[in-house]
């Protein structure tokens, strides 16, 4: 006989939240302790617990972020300005609802591929970074309305940029 209904229904969504705050964990204590990091793990916390659609890790001079932002799926709004990120997780694709993302005044050099997951991004900031080319995941955002990357080593814009700039609306 086959079960149609899992014996325990919760237990699989209990343990996939175990997952999530053991590696947020793992994340705030993987370099010596810092309470800006635990600042950030809690916010991130709490994001998750209430399924939050903002969230600000701005000044919080983080270096990384978990790969459990991933899990965040309900954000439309991130605010990550004025931390020392180089880079985000390759694993953030599944948020899609995002609408807003800052990430001026950080360590940017390339566009971190996961942009290009999200797919309903309307304003991105990029401003202060050590950007020196718009690339690819740039032009598959679609719902793109507003693009700021001033103050960065930009020197000229790819054909395919320029076309992202005069459909900017």
């Amino acid at each position: 006989a086959t079960m149609s209904t899992p014996l325990f229904p919760d237990y699989q969504e209990r343990l996939l939240e175990g997952l999530f705050y053991e590696g947020i964990r793992r994340w705030r204590d993987e370099e010596a302790p810092d309470e800006l990091r635990v600042v950030a793990a809690e916010k991130i916390e709490e994001a998750y617990r209430q399924g939050a659609v903002a969230l600000s890790l701005a000044g919080l001079k983080l270096t990384s972020l978990p790969a459990e932002m991933n899990c965040l799926s309900k954000l439309e709004s991130l605010d990550l300005n004025k931390n020392r990120l180089a880079t985000l997780p390759q694993n953030m694709t599944d948020l899609v609802q995002l609408k807003s993302l800052g990430l001026s005044e950080n360590c940017l050099e390339v566009l971190p591929e996961c942009l290009k997951h999200f797919v309903n991004l309307e304003l991105l900031r990029l401003d202060s970074n050590q950007l020196i080319a718009l690339s690819e995941p740039l032009w598959t955002l679609e719902n793109l309305r507003s693009l700021s990357v001033t103050h960065n080593l930009i020197t000229m814009l790819p054909h395919l940029a320029s076309k992202l700039v005069a459909d900017l609306k």
